[in-house]
């Protein structure tokens, strides 16, 4: 009756603070980032004993063989050099799954054992890329991380970061 009760709750789905609305206010040589993010979903998937996380506005990404959410933007660059976070500062929230993660495939092999933060770095910054004579660089915000080994998931919530070439 519980794993039933629990399989019930997952596939309504919990929702949880987070989701993308990226803010980019600066120069060319700094830029702020604010996100505001709306509520999260964990579902559980009915064949089998695992959950999904989805975020709107976020795609999902392949993370360490796991599907997590992600929101990128592309930033304009000068004719040199390339950001890098200098300041970051964020609200979260630590939860327990009551189900593993689902892997990013069925092929896919996951190390559940590792006890670390999946992704390290909650926003990562591309390589630069011209396009058309532009150079750009992709900014990727990660709303979610994961821990395999404890099983649980950071929500983050109220991002504010600072980056600069």
């Amino acid at each position: 009756m519980k794993r039933i009760c629990l399989i019930l709750s997952l596939i309504v789905g919990i929702k949880y603070a987070a989701a993308a609305n990226l803010v980019f206010c600066g120069n060319n040589n700094e830029l702020t980032v604010s996100a505001a993010f709306t509520p999260c979903q964990i579902t559980g998937d009915s064949n089998q004993d695992l959950c999904h996380i989805s975020i709107e506005n976020c795609n999902p990404t392949y993370v360490e063989g796991f599907e997590l959410p992600v929101t990128t933007q592309l930033v304009d660059l000068p004719a040199r050099g390339n950001f890098q976070v200098t300041d970051l500062d964020f609200d979260a929230e630590e939860m327990i799954l009551e189900t593993e993660l689902s892997p990013f495939s069925a092929e896919t092999e996951i190390d559940r054992t590792l006890d670390e933060w999946l992704p390290e770095n909650v926003i990562n910054i591309g390589e630069p890329i011209i396009m058309r004579g532009s150079r750009f660089s992709q900014i990727s915000v990660f709303p979610v991380q994961y821990n395999p080994a404890r099983n649980t998931v950071r929500v983050i919530s109220n991002l504010r970061a600072s980056l600069a070439l």
